[in-house]
Parts: structure tokens; sequence; C-alpha cells
């Protein structure tokens, strides 16, 4: 861009060039004898000089728009020589408007995760918990001697933003761009349950699945109808996984757009411990093997018939007693109301 003079004076009198831009900034190269004034912010840029160095600096002239916008802008040229007063010569001032027309290009999907304490969540083992919009209405719950029957991970949904859709009207990408989308969320150390997943469009593949649990979801649809289906997670870990030996479960979330951006996050959470109840078993009894998990087994007793002995004989009792929370020290107390017991 040059700034032309028809007049004697226009060569060696004092330019002032204002440039203005909508939607971006504006950057110059420095000229020792050029008066520059930045607005950054509101895209303004004045240069002060002889029309020769504002040219010369004109050659570095550097337009960036606004951060995701694409579309029509446009830039405002503002000249005015002031005039000569000693030759009662009045100012004169020229303005051009100039079309910037700026391309899309495809963003990375956001994801935006609860806000956590450190960074990390906590859930409590073997407990149904919550995370999302609804949480208010599942409040953590207690029972009978404070047993915890269900608890609130976090209030905060995750929400997934693309900045190449604009859904409340503004500017139109001109991407092609259809607003489908692929993601993934999944656990190593526990299920998921979406109750959301049946939003129209928005169709739901379980990996592992459990009744209504699994693994890991796959949600494939809109931007809208997959955030809806995102609004409430219940998480539930393993029979028996806690993070006490440090292991901390991870909720992975995989976002694809349909031009092939991929983002990839987490979502950390410690699993507090539970004390689980002993199982004893006697001679006859059976123990039914519920889940295997990575730190042990999982066990409920088979109720059977009582024992059968001989008045006034020894008889050797065949007792068993198994905890997965401890597989160090234990103490058993054995009672009887109408005979004795002895250890060999």
């Amino acid at each position: 861009m040059d700034i032309d003079g028809d007049d004697m004076f226009s060569s060696w009198n004092v330019l002032e060039v204002k440039i203005q831009v909508k939607n971006g900034s504006l950057r110059i190269g420095k000229s020792e004898y050029l008066y520059l004034a930045f607005a950054p912010s509101s895209g303004i840029l004045i240069l002060r000089g002889r029309m020769n160095e504002i040219n010369n600096a004109l050659q570095s002239l550097i337009y960036q728009g606004n951060q995701n916008f694409n579309g029509h802008d446009s830039m405002i040229v503002t000249v005015d020589d002031f005039g000569l007063p000693g030759y009662e010569i009045p100012a004169l001032s020229f303005t051009r408007h100039i079309r910037i027309n700026v391309s899309s290009s495809n963003d990375a999907l956001i994801v935006i995760r609860p806000e956590a304490v450190d960074g990390v969540l906590t859930a409590i083992e073997d407990v149904i918990g919550f995370i999302g919009a609804e949480c208010s209405q599942n409040k953590s719950q207690f029972l009978e001697e404070g047993t915890v029957y269900s608890y609130v991970i976090s209030c905060d949904n995750i929400i997934i933003q693309d900045p190449d859709i604009i859904i409340n009207g503004g500017n139109n990408s001109t991407l092609p761009f259809n607003d489908n989308m692929t993601v993934i969320i999944g656990c190593q150390k526990g299920t998921i349950n979406l109750p959301y997943t049946e939003q129209p469009r928005v169709s739901a593949l379980e990996s592992i699945r459990n009744k209504t649990f699994a693994r890991t979801w796959t949600l494939a649809g809109n931007l809208v109808d997959i955030n809806a289906a995102l609004s409430s997670i219940i998480y539930v870990g393993d029979q028996n996984f806690n993070s006490v030996d440090g292991e901390i479960e991870e909720i992975m979330i995989i976002a694809k757009d349909n031009l092939g951006s991929v983002t990839r996050t987490s979502l950390a959470v410690y699993v507090k411990p539970m004390d689980d109840a002993p199982v004893i078993t006697v001679e006859g009894e059976q123990l039914h093997q519920t889940m295997k998990t990575g730190d042990g087994m999982s066990f409920v007793r088979v109720q059977c018939d009582p024992l059968i002995v001989t008045e006034d004989e020894l008889h050797k009792l065949d007792i068993s007693v198994r905890d997965v929370d401890n597989e160090g020290f234990a103490e058993v107390d054995i009672l009887t109301s109408l005979g004795n017991v002895m250890i060999e």
C-alpha cells in the first residue's frame, strides 16, 4: 500500500495516516523518522511523517484477524496533510475503504473440564459418583451407620466447544462443515453411564458393556446433542478399586471433528477407600467370586445347611476368613454359647 501526493508540498510536508480495522490487529516495522501510535485492542494504527517515510513503513504493514474470526473485514485508511497555514493552504484529507476476506481454517475442538482441586477429582470406592449439572438432584446420600450410597464428584459437566461453529448467530464459517463430530469417553478402572445418550441424532456405541454401564463410550452426532449427552455422567470404580496405593483413575476424553482435528484430554480421579466387611465361611459353604479386579477378589458367602456334629465328641471345623482390604494382620473372635472351642 502506498500514499501518493499530487502537489509539491506532499513530498516534504508532514502527513498523518490513520489505519483502522474492526476484526483484527495491525503491526508495522519501526522507523526512526516516523511517529507511531498503536492501539492494538481497537485495531488502530497511526503514522506521522513525510510521505516517502510513510510509504517505506507501509511496505511492512501486517494484518492479523482476531482469534477464530473468519469472513469479511474492512480496513479504513485516512490520510491528512495538515495543510500549510503559513501559505494559507487548508488541510486536506482522503479516506479509502479496503475490503479484506479472511478465509477459514480448521480450529481444534476445545474440551472444558470440571474444576478440580489440584487438578484431581475425588470419588469413593464402590460408590456411584455423579459428574455434571444433574448432581443437584443427586446429592451425596448416606445410609445408616455412615455408609455412602452415592457421591457427587463434581457439579461441573464436560463441555465440547468448536471455534468454527457459532451456535447463536454471528459470523458464519466458510469451511465445508456440517457440525458432525465424534467424542470418545472412557476410563481404565471403572465403568461409566451416560443417562442422556437417547438424545436425537446422537448414536452411542458401548464397549465392555455391563447393563447400562460401559468402560468406553463413543458418541457421534452434532455439537448440541453430544453436549447434552455429556451433561450428566455416572462413574463407578471397579469393585474394591481405590487409590490407596497411588493408582489414580483417568477418565479420557477424545474429541474429533469431521475435518480431522483431534483433541485429547483426561480427568484425574482419586478414589477414596471404603472398608469392606470380611467374609467368614465354615465347612460345607462356598465362596462365590463376584468380580476379579486388579487388587484382589470380592467374595460373597453362599449360605448352606447347619453343621451336624455328634454329642460329646470333638469335631474339627473348617473355618476360613477372607478380607479383600486386609492381606496382613487380622483379629478373629470365636464364641460359643453351649460348647467349647480349641485350636490344634
